[in-house]
């Protein structure tokens, strides 16, 4: 329910339903559940710009998926994480954490999530200045894109490969 008013764009609905999922999930120990509304939690703080906020429940998933060995909810919260460090216009530390996403999302053989990895650290190189970073991270997102099937994302990479000066 959280997720389909997100949806609507009614965030303080999405919040309640979110949050009273978490206190069910703390109430069973269901760490997994638990994190995934964390995580829910921290994309609707960052929509409103509460980005203390989205750190900390960004966090709290982070190390719940990591107690678990869950790879794939680490490598989300990583790229979240990145997300909020290249909002607050932190380049070094976005990276870091891109690259740890990408890592994992290599680990577990997830193309989509390499593939938005290099989105992001192209859309990263591109904040820099560097073109020829950002053809090359953009051009690996695309290809993945193309390779599992994902048309609406080749063509949104290749707008903005499209759209490179340099």
């Amino acid at each position: 329910l959280g997720v389909l008013a997100a949806t609507r764009g009614d965030l303080a609905a999405a919040k309640g339903y979110f949050e009273k999922a978490l206190k069910l999930h703390q109430e069973l120990g269901h760490k997994e559940g638990m994190a995934i509304n964390y995580g829910n939690l921290g994309i609707l703080a960052k929509i409103r710009g509460h980005l203390a906020a989205a750190e900390g429940y960004y966090a709290q998933s982070l190390t719940l998926n990591q107690e678990l060995g869950h790879k794939e909810g680490m490598a989300s919260q990583y790229g979240n994480l990145g997300n909020l460090a290249f909002t607050r216009g932190d380049l070094a530390a976005a990276e870091e954490y891109y690259a740890q996403s990408l890592t994992l999302e290599k680990e577990l053989g997830r193309k989509e999530g390499m593939a938005a990895d290099y989105g992001n650290l192209g859309r990263l190189e591109h904040a820099r200045g560097n073109m020829a970073g950002a053809r090359a991270f953009w051009g690996q997102a695309r290809d993945l894109y193309a390779e599992i099937g994902m048309p609406h994302m080749v063509q949104k990479v290749q707008e903005a490969l499209d759209h490179l000066e340099g």
